[in-house]
């Protein structure tokens, strides 16, 4: 990894508190490359993230569209690059590109982009009319760049094929998780639990994840309309917890008819406690691209996870063991629930699960220079 150097992060997304995966990824990235290097951080401005919280930050406007490209912004890294004699500008997320290529193209520093997901692939799978305007920012961000991170060995086939990006120019990170801390953690279940409304007795099903990604707002319709009427018929005394950022927006287009045993939590202060309070975990995921931080995260707080193939796409299954459970449809899905729910929640995952997929390990393999 890059030893005793002056970097520049640049991510379009808020630095705290951890809304979503991106966030979450990029948290880390500072993390790992703060310990051995001088990082400045430029982040999205908003109420819990600004640059007083952070040493060397530089905040970016909280507009949308600024994170694409703002010139005063902009001006601001360029000064920064420059004074500081920064080496290396590391864009963390596809959507701070065209600052990060704009300053390579003007001073000459390596830039490193890392892609979190292949975008265009994302916008196709959501019938979004704009995919090839993505893929053509791809094509452009992915050639000026020195050095592009993928999350997994598919996401870099397909941008390998797709863009003709040169083999020695990619790198393979996978996300990961606090592995040690997690799997220590040590909540009062039944305080949580009544925390959330449920009964002491009542089993917890979990979800979460950010409802303003489509991928999300799509499974949590699969969880209405396709899960829970199965899991009716086949247990009792369950609910199933939704947790995560932006319910106001899965509602914007008027009120759905929640069934009794669903309940809406909102964002969590304390994420890792409901899950370790968890009888199982649900990712009913139909697309997206990446590798998905909420099953990574549950297997490492010791739950079991149950999954469609795309909600596991890119993981390294093998290293999970019995912990992740993959199904093709949605009695099976809903049987397996069921099962789950009579064992034992506790459950250990493979024993070359932490060497693959903690975060230390990850970034200690990631050799770019």
């Amino acid at each position: 990894m890059i030893q005793g150097r002056k970097i520049l992060l640049i991510s379009p997304f808020e630095r705290w508190p951890t809304l979503n995966g991106t966030i979450t990824r990029t948290h880390y990235q500072y993390k790992y490359l703060s310990n051995k290097n001088i990082v400045w951080f430029a982040f999205r401005y908003g109420r819990e993230s600004d640059e007083q919280g952070v040493e060397r930050g530089i905040a970016n406007s909280p507009r949308v569209l600024a994170q694409l490209f703002n010139l005063r912004f902009f001006q601001k890294l360029m000064r920064t690059v420059q004074r500081e004699k920064i080496e290396i500008i590391f864009v963390s997320f596809l959507w701070s590109a065209i600052h990060g290529c704009i300053l390579k193209l003007l001073t000459g520093r390596t830039l490193i982009i890392d892609t979190h997901n292949v975008e265009y692939y994302r916008f196709k799978q959501a019938s979004s009319p704009f995919w090839p305007l993505i893929a053509i920012f791809e094509l452009l961000a992915y050639t000026i760049a020195d050095q592009v991170i993928c999350v997994s060995e598919i996401d870099k086939a397909l941008i390998q094929s797709t863009f003709k990006v040169p083999t020695q120019k990619l790198h393979v990170a996978p996300n990961g998780a606090d592995i040690a801390t997690l799997s220590d953690y040590a909540p009062d279940t039944k305080n949580v639990k009544k925390s959330l409304g449920l009964e002491p007795e009542q089993a917890l099903i979990l979800f979460y994840g950010s409802l303003n990604y489509s991928a999300n707002k799509h499974a949590v319709d699969i969880i209405i309309d396709e899960i829970c009427p199965r899991l009716r018929e086949l247990h009792m005394n369950w609910r199933i917890v939704i947790a995560g950022a932006g319910a106001e927006d899965y509602f914007q287009h008027g009120p759905k008819k929640l069934p009794p045993e669903i309940l809406f939590a909102g964002f969590v202060d304390d994420l890792v406690a409901v899950i370790r309070s968890s009888n199982v975990v649900i990712a009913p995921l139909m697309s997206g691209s990446g590798t998905r931080l909420k099953i990574l995260e549950s297997v490492a707080c010791h739950r079991r996870v149950i999954s469609t193939p795309i909600g596991a796409e890119g993981l390294e299954r093998d290293v999970f063991g019995s912990s992740l459970i993959i199904q093709n449809n949605w009695d099976d899905f809903a049987n397996c629930i069921a099962n789950i729910l009579d064992l034992d929640p506790e459950v250990l995952p493979g024993p070359d699960f932490m060497e693959r997929y903690d975060w230390n390990h990850i970034f200690d393999r990631l050799d770019l220079l």
